[in-house]
């Protein structure tokens, strides 16, 4: 069906109200292609898109379609434990309630108990509420740190984690049978949906104060957090100034505004993000910066050193936090370290020096989550780590939890402040350690009709090449985890391993027309990893172009 029968086919139903037809009957013809020409993907990370009309855009259908999807996969998978319940949360994003609403109406009508939060809650938190409750599952309405046009919706398992390759595949499958979801009808079932109370968060909130592991001096130490009009605020609020941090806000971005008007990108990987917090940071002479994105399970901070304030990277933050933890907390061999592979080698580094057990997982914090709960007998979670600022430091979630890492982030910002040091000479320190570490990420994206098919043919001919160097930089290993490599899952990445360590790795997007190359080069210094970054950086775009 060509995308103009798609439209005809909305516009013709009898069951879509008068306003949505007549939404459909004011769109230009482009917009009509936009719109219809596919269907929006139910990915490995559940579906992330535009919001607006149509069946390639996130709309109460598009998302309707998709629980009903997970409600009969959920009653094919468990059927004698439906009522074990399946927890629901949102962010602040434009329509996260009411499409809350509709997937806990629907769940209901099945026969299927709903645990719903009463306003926004963080994603960390979904996953907690999932294991403490012992339900089967979880769905969270979010686009995490994307602009304000974007939603979207993620499954969890009974464990806490987003849905891993088998069951995710069983999923899409159940979705992929639904024809025509405009005409479905469902009655809700209220004595089958129940509000959590604030009670929850309490709990919550109470494990992670206790991963705190130094008695620190807060005198004279200030912090600036931004939730970035998101649902992280209520926790690390009640979490750092329980524990007597001078935590100021900044206020004009604590609003949940689905908006998010007064932040110009509501990603803590963007500098943008950081604008309002560094100018309350000035006027009141703060020491650190931590700000979150929307769902709250990524966190990015910035540091006052040598007058300045300084950012740093996601991989920075990670390798700062487990050189922390493995210092000042008892661990043996068995403890567990985990990173992805496109996260900075600096990771393993560490963890082999203090001589834990390290592992790492394809992109994405459910094969993290996945690997902790197939290794909690044997091996006791310690960290795991994401280049993307999410990281997590307690077995009661399987996702990044921002929460925890604000807790131990402040803390050790603190500690290092008691001993006149700040997290950037902490860094410079593990740098002349470890050796200096470049580490970045560039994004390509391709949003067009032939986006999709443009990376499947970068992919494809990067495949083809057979590359044996980049530039003069001969290549050790070409890891292809398509073609299976190793114990992985099958994936479309490919990671180029260098003589020296250092790695380059290229992979597209699970949820967006985009693909992204990471870098990690390993160097005696700053100079001279920017240099060897630049000349591969170069050689790479010409091959690929």
């Amino acid at each position: 069906m060509n995308y103009k029968e798609q439209y005809n086919k909305w516009l013709k139903n009898p069951n879509l109200p008068k306003e949505l037809k007549k939404e459909l009957q004011d769109m230009k013809e482009e917009e009509i292609k936009q719109s219809f020409y596919d269907n929006i993907s139910f990915g490995t990370a559940g579906m992330r898109g535009i919001m607006g009309l149509g069946t390639n855009k996130l709309n109460i259908y598009t998302i309707r379609k998709a629980t009903l999807g997970y409600a009969n996969y959920l009653t094919n998978q468990y059927k004698n434990k439906l009522l074990n319940g399946i927890v629901i949360g949102h962010d602040n994003r434009l329509n996260s309630r009411k499409f809350c609403l509709d997937c806990a109406s629907l769940l209901s009508s099945k026969g299927i108990k709903v645990y719903l939060f009463d306003d926004l809650r963080p994603t960390p938190e979904i996953s907690y509420a999932i294991r403490k409750l012992n339900a089967i599952g979880g769905i969270i309405i979010t686009a995490s740190h994307n602009p304000k046009e974007y939603n979207g919706y993620k499954v969890y398992d009974e464990n806490g984690g987003q849905l891993t390759d088998y069951k995710n595949s069983l999923l899409i499958m159940e979705i992929n049978k639904i024809e025509d979801i405009l005409s479905y009808t469902f009655k809700e079932n209220t004595s089958l949906i129940t509000t959590l109370s604030n009670e929850f968060d309490k709990e919550y909130y109470k494990e992670i104060m206790k991963l705190s592991i130094n008695e620190v001096n807060k005198d004279n130490f200030k912090i600036v957090y931004s939730p970035q009009h998101g649902s992280a605020l209520k926790g690390i609020k009640t979490i750092l100034t329980s524990l007597g941090y001078d935590l100021n806000l900044v206020e004009s971005q604590c609003t949940p505004d689905p908006y998010f008007t007064n932040t110009l990108s509501p990603n803590p990987e963007n500098k943008d993000a950081y604008i309002e917090s560094i100018k309350l940071a000035k006027q009141i002479k703060a020491n650190l910066i931590l700000t979150t994105d929307p769902d709250g399970d990524r966190i990015g901070i910035a540091v006052l050193h040598q007058h300045e304030y300084k950012l740093l990277t996601g991989n920075q933050t990670g390798a700062l936090i487990l050189d922390y933890l493995l210092n000042y907390q008892k661990v043996t061999p068995k403890h567990l370290v985990i990173s992805s592979i496109v996260t900075t080698s600096l990771i393993e580094a560490i963890s082999k020096k203090h001589q834990v057990t390290f592992k790492q997982t394809l992109t994405g914090f459910k094969y993290i989550g996945e690997l902790i709960t197939k290794l909690e007998d044997t091996n006791p979670f310690l960290f795991a780590i994401e280049e993307s600022y999410g990281c997590a430091l307690s077995p009661i979630v399987r996702d990044k939890d921002s929460l925890q890492a604000a807790l131990i982030i402040s803390e050790m910002a603190c500690y290092y402040q008691n001993q006149n040091k700040t997290l950037i000479d902490r860094l410079n320190e593990l740098y002349k350690e470890y050796g200096y570490y470049y580490d970045t990420v560039i994004s390509y994206s391709l949003d067009t009709l032939e986006g999709p098919k443009i990376i499947n043919s970068i992919m494809n001919n990067l495949r083809k090449s057979n590359l044996k160097e980049i530039g003069n930089y001969k290549i050790k290993e070409a890891q292809d985890y398509l073609k299976g490599y190793k114990d992985f899952p099958k994936s479309n990445v490919i990671k180029f391993i260098l003589e020296d360590n250092s790695f380059i790795a290229i992979r597209p997007s699970g949820t967006e027309p985009k693909y992204k190359i990471y870098y990690s080069i390993h160097s005696v210094n700053e100079n001279t990893a920017l240099n060897k970054f630049n000349d591969l950086s170069n050689n790479l775009n010409t091959l690929l172009k």
